[in-house]
């Protein structure tokens, strides 16, 4: 009975839920303990009731990407490009400075990108035509494969 009534008091589970609490555990414990087991632990759900969100580990790392992503300020419509630039990555560094545990480190370099990555590159390319003048970098950037990844040290 206490079981039930506990279970119908916690907020209900999906993705963004899944996604949100996986980001805030990453960046309070680090990537590396981050486990499918400890995240449920977090959500106080059994570690079964994930999978119903995401179909692995390796879908919940992209999905916290995402989030992150996500949370970067879309392009400026009508900003040159530098400005753009300026203004995008100034939004990127105040999310990433907005955690400082000893997990904040582990969104600097993912080793494969997802879906979201390829849009947000689009958007800078794309609306900005002159932001890589002179190289087929904004046509790359606008038809660039999602999981084509980038490593520490290219980006």
């Amino acid at each position: 009975m206490n079981q039930q009534i506990a279970a119908e008091r916690r907020p209900r589970l999906n993705r963004a839920r899944v996604l949100q609490a996986a980001v805030a555990l990453a960046d309070e414990v680090g990537i590396g303990p981050l486990s499918m087991r400890r995240l449920a632990q977090e959500l106080d759900v059994v570690p079964m009731a994930l999978y119903k969100h995401v179909a692995n580990k390796e879908e919940l790392l992209d999905g916290m990407v995402d989030v992150i992503i996500g949370e970067i300020d879309p392009p400026v419509a009508g900003a040159d490009w530098k400005n753009m630039v300026r203004l995008r990555v100034l939004s990127a560094r105040r999310g990433s400075s907005a955690t400082s545990g000893p997990g904040a480190s582990w969104k600097l370099a993912p080793t494969r990108l997802p879906p979201s990555w390829a849009t947000w590159t689009r958007s800078s390319a794309c609306s900005s035509p002159g932001l890589f003048r002179g190289s087929d970098a904004s046509r790359d950037a606008c038809h660039r494969k999602p999981d084509v990844g980038l490593h520490a040290g290219t980006v």
